[in-house]
């Protein structure tokens, strides 16, 4: 592949996968053995492509916190932490370059023939 000295991509692949709806969180504070430390959290309430619900027996925390904007070291702070991890998987991209400074979270403007759901998804402009 001749790439006329300057950066190219080539090769590239994308992967989807289905991730959990909803990840809920337990914990057992043995000093407030009678409070609930059951939380839920949903880092993308409106994805229509995610599914199910997970059950993670999380970090030790003292309190349950909200299921949307949990104060910070919460039940819920975790939960949607965790669900956060778990949506960063749902998408992938992935080839090959020429660039040695191309890094994860820039925006790739392609040029040239390329189908158009690529040029849409990695232009910058719409």
């Amino acid at each position: 592949m001749s790439d006329s000295r300057t950066d190219s991509v080539w090769g590239l692949k994308t992967t989807h996968q289905v991730v959990t709806k909803n990840l809920t969180t337990q914990d057992y504070n043995y000093r407030h053995a009678l409070t609930p430390l059951f939380s839920r959290g949903n880092a993308a309430p409106n994805d229509p492509l995610t599914v199910g619900e997970m059950y993670r027996y999380a970090e030790p925390y003292r309190n349950a916190g909200a299921e949307t904007d949990p104060e910070p070291e919460s039940g819920g702070f975790f939960a949607r932490l965790h669900h956060e991890r778990l949506l960063n998987s749902q998408h992938t991209v992935t080839g090959w370059s020429t660039s040695p400074s191309l890094a994860v979270g820039q925006v790739l403007e392609l040029a040239g023939i390329c189908r158009p759901r690529w040029q849409r998804a990695f232009s910058s402009r719409p």
